[in-house]
């Protein structure tokens, strides 16, 4: 029994101390350089996050050093000993030359000051076990291809009760496939090599990348694809940790080719990538050194993220390519009992939350006014939630630009319900006027400010008099509510909506 109650708490413990905060990030203007497209990720506010060095300006300074571990052949410890009062962060992928082979940090790590910590890391070296004494950082961190193939290792090692080791071979073929892409030979198959190689280009691009007031981060798109999301606890950190870090993308840039992403929806993918990023389920890890590790492993996603004092003072995250990387699997299908219910918000929390009030149904998440269109054209929904005032569109578009395109669609296409949740009481009662002749007020057509009301829930969940109940219970419609109204109740009403 005391087993149990020690393994809930440790659940509910990863739920709260996961909290990413992601919400409080949007996306900036796309800068692109060659087929690298990197969008910042800006926050209007600073959270608290303990100032630590940088590892490239702990050794500058000489307030550390890092000292190998005897592990015999396999290279998967090095200690770093911080003489320094402020802690030092040392983020996953970055670079280690020196000693018997050069190694890769494989989890982001915070020492403490005045502490030692022994660093996960494998050999990015293959051919080489001469010792060159000391250790100094590469000035990149490694390309998102060996990373997330790192980071994935890492969680299958600690989900099987390992230690987060990472099997050579798996990075062993990444750094000869990055070295073959970027036509660079290395004697020693050295994942540093590729970047020397092709240093003069790789810096070429970086310098094309500004960084924006307040940004924490940035997403990287290398030809059409999202490949990975990074961001630091403030705009201090990121500035310093952001050339090493974006050398690693363009390498791989360099490595793949081809054009940039196209204009159109890529801020809009990366607010997906986000939303999944704060509402999927991460791993708390036990503390390590000055702070505690996250860690994230699915089919199309896997990350690291590293909590100091509560806050996120790192995190990395890496998309299969192969996959889109929305919010819901469920996007294009609709299960039986399900609802198609289409969001429009220009803020990943209340995203969020709708995401976690449906959960059972069908929600596809718009952040713009075009794709909320595009959606719109494709799919009928069962119910549309609109917001007004949209950051993303920088203020020069509204959600009323939605409500009219739903005004002028034709009877049989148009959303069954919509609820329009804005803050802004004018234009939301200015939609409301506009889309009444269409449906019935407070019943089909409701207007409640965003966090007056629940979407799923027992008896009645809306403040006031707006009464939007329990939706769908899988199988069948249990109560008389806004959308209950457009199809009746019972068992017959979902077959009606099932074949709508």
């Amino acid at each position: 029994m005391g087993e149990e109650r020690g393994r809930g708490r440790g659940r509910s413990q990863a739920a709260r101390a996961g909290r990413l905060h992601l919400g409080e990030v949007t996306p900036g203007s796309p800068q692109r350089g060659g087929a690298l497209t990197v969008i910042p990720l800006l926050r209007a506010s600073g959270r608290r996050v303990p100032e630590a060095l940088t590892l490239a300006d702990a050794l500058a300074s000489g307030a550390v050093s890092v000292e190998e571990v005897p592990d015999g052949w396999q290279k998967q410890r090095v200690r770093l000993v911080n003489r320094g009062e402020a802690p030092v962060l040392v983020l996953g992928g970055e670079q280690l030359l020196g000693w018997e082979q050069d190694r890769i940090v494989t989890m982001t790590t915070a020492v403490p000051g005045k502490g030692a910590v022994d660093l996960p890391v494998a050999s990015s070296e293959q051919g080489r076990w001469r010792t060159r004494p000391g250790f100094s950082t590469a000035g990149f961190v490694a390309n998102p291809s060996i990373r997330s193939r790192a980071v994935a290792d890492a969680c299958a090692s600690l989900a099987a009760g390992g230690g987060g080791t990472v099997k050579r071979s798996t990075l062993w073929a990444g750094i000869d496939e990055i070295l073959r892409r970027v036509g660079v030979e290395s004697e020693t198959r050295a994942l540093a090599d590729a970047y020397l190689g092709r240093e003069e280009a790789v810096d070429g691009l970086v310098r094309g990348f500004a960084l924006e007031p307040g940004q924490v981060g940035a997403a990287f798109l290398i030809g059409p694809q999202l490949v990975g999301l990074e961001l630091l606890g403030d705009s201090a950190a990121w500035e310093r940790a952001f050339p090493a870090i974006v050398r690693g993308f363009a390498l791989e840039a360099l490595g793949r080719g081809g054009l940039p992403a196209p204009p159109g929806g890529r801020r809009e993918r990366v607010c997906q990538a986000l939303l999944r990023l704060e509402t999927v389920a991460w791993t708390l890890r036990g503390r390590v050194g000055a702070g505690r590790p996250l860690t994230l492993a699915q089919s199309d996603v896997v990350g690291t993220a590293l909590l100091m004092d509560g806050q996120v003072a790192h995190l990395a995250a890496f998309l299969d390519p192969r996959v889109p990387g929305a919010p819901h699997a469920t996007i294009g299908t609709r299960a039986r009992g399900q609802l198609a219910i289409l969001v429009l918000d220009d803020d990943p929390a209340r995203h969020a939350v709708f995401a976690v009030e449906g959960r059972g149904h069908r929600i596809d998440h718009a952040w713009f006014v075009d794709d909320a269109v595009a959606r719109l054209r494709r799919t009928r929904y069962d119910l549309v939630c609109l917001d007004n005032d949209l950051q993303t569109e920088a203020g020069r578009r509204e959600g009323h630009e939605v409500a009219e395109f739903i005004a002028g669609m034709p009877e049989e296409s148009r959303p069954r319900a919509v609820l329009v949740h804005s803050w802004n009481g004018p234009r939301a009662l200015d939609m409301e006027r506009l889309l009444s002749p269409l449906y019935a007020p407070g019943v089909t057509l409701l207007r409640v400010e965003f966090g007056s009301f629940r979407l799923v829930g027992p008896g009645p969940a809306c403040a006031g008099s707006a009464d939007l109940r329990r939706w769908v219970a899988r199988d069948r419609l249990v109560e008389q509510t806004a959308l209950g109204a457009l199809v009746g109740d019972g068992a017959g009403s979902v077959a009606a909506l099932e074949g709508a």
